[in-house]
């Protein structure tokens, strides 16, 4: 390997996301958007970049696609920031999804769902975006008002950790996997994201603290907890092992994010 599962670096050696299978364990490449704690899941602190927007005609076969963002207002826009602003290849590795009409009113003809491997500049004022998608259309695209896509950057483009206050929207984030380094800002590493790990677990908990409590769900900064504290938490995985007795047993419970 290029760069070990256990090293950072301040240059990019794979592509975001790249996935690297170990054991029972897997991995996949990410970049560091604060500095990680190690204890807790990274959570993807990217959120969509492109809504309910226009796209263009284009032919069958096509490989790329254009978009006309729908250029509300700041702080209501496109791109992090809600200004319309979205870099260069700031989308690559995240995905698109092009419908016709409504998803949710018919006609109920088709939806689309590509990878984004690149993609072009808006400055707010501009707002015509071409991105291009991992494989062909299978389907021509008309350009008609009820055709539109929605975008969303890599999960692995900026993963942060820490504790609210220090993140105020960490409970919007989903975690993505778990550094294997405490990484710094702006550093790649690998995050584990599937198989046996160590977490952090909530206040008071104790893994596999009776016969039944074996599912567990991450709070709202990337510790483990029980669905009865978050009934609606993000699932993390379930407990790997109890002492013989049937105590609770170490922090190690097996990750089931992305095999």
């Amino acid at each position: 390997m290029i760069q070990d599962i256990d090293a950072v670096s301040l240059v990019q050696r794979y592509t975001l996301g790249m996935r690297y299978a170990l054991d029972d364990r897997v991995f996949r490449y990410a970049k560091a958007g604060s500095t990680l704690d190690t204890d807790v899941g990274a959570l993807n602190a990217l959120f969509q970049a492109v809504g309910y927007s226009q796209v263009n005609a284009a032919l069958q076969g096509a490989k790329t696609v254009v978009i006309t963002l729908d250029g509300h207002a700041a702080p209501n826009g496109d791109g992090q920031l809600g200004d319309n602003v979205i870099a260069e290849d700031e989308l690559a590795g995240g995905y698109m999804l092009v419908y016709t009409h409504e998803f949710y009113h018919p006609p109920y003809s088709w939806t689309i769902n590509r990878k984004i491997l690149k993609n072009t500049a808006t400055d707010g004022a501009h707002l015509v975006m071409t991105v291009t998608i991992d494989r062909p259309l299978p389907v021509a695209l008309t350009g008609a008002n009820t055709m539109h896509a929605e975008c969303i950057p890599s999960p692995y483009g900026k993963v942060v950790s820490g504790k609210p206050p220090a993140w105020p929207l960490m409970a919007r984030m989903s975690v993505v996997g778990f550094p294997t380094l405490s990484a710094q800002v702006d550093e790649y590493l690998w995050l584990q994201t599937w198989g046996p790990v160590y977490a952090a677990c909530g206040p008071g908990d104790h893994f596999g603290d009776s016969d039944v409590n074996r599912n567990l769900v991450f709070n709202s900064y990337g510790a483990v907890d029980y669905p009865a504290a978050y009934p609606n938490g993000q699932h993390a995985g379930h407990v790997l092992s109890n002492f013989r007795l049937g105590t609770p047993g170490t922090a190690i419970f097996f990750l089931e994010i992305t095999p």
